[in-house]
């Protein structure tokens, strides 16, 4: 009597890198368990290497607002001595300690970052600085001003006018 064996073959794409690898085995029924626990440790390697990549994000801050958020974060969740979270923050043990009282008293607003830089300033061109004017000389206000330059598709703020004006 010949024995006949039977054999299994399984193909899946991975995750690797960047892209994707195409994995193939062939084996004997009771080899595909074994095999489906190293895909997925090797699935979980490249996760985690891949996904958890981005931690530098949270452990080396670069906006001052984010620094202070996770120095509080360290300081309040980790709960972290003032000492160990302004080394590895860059902060003094005085600093870290005003932090926790401002954000303790409600003085801190982490819910919009300052922007970083100047904000720069969109430009009125010499034809609409005529046009703000000859509509001052009619006695119309800045508002009124800002609402006829608006109807006209230009979206110019009372503000803008009024420094205009000022010139």
């Amino acid at each position: 009597m010949s024995r006949h064996m039977s054999f299994h073959y399984v193909s899946m794409i991975v995750p690797y890198g960047r892209g994707l690898m195409t994995v193939e085995v062939i084996g004997p029924p009771g080899s595909l368990c074994y095999f489906n626990n190293i895909i997925i440790d090797i699935i979980n390697v490249i996760v985690y290497k891949y996904g958890m990549g981005d931690a530098t994000y949270f452990t080396h801050p670069v906006h001052d607002w984010q620094r202070r958020y996770e120095a509080l974060r360290a300081s309040l969740v980790e709960r972290l001595p003032a000492k160990v979270v302004a080394e590895r923050f860059g902060y003094t043990v005085a600093y870290v300690h005003f932090l926790k009282y401002q954000f303790l008293h409600g003085q801190i607003d982490f819910s919009e970052p300052v922007p970083e830089g100047r904000i720069q300033r969109r430009r009125v061109s010499g034809d609409m600085r005529q046009k703000i004017r000859n509509w001052r000389e009619q006695r119309l206000s800045a508002g009124e001003i800002s609402g006829l330059l608006s109807d006209e598709g230009v979206d110019i703020s009372v503000r803008t006018v009024e420094r205009v004006l000022a010139e």
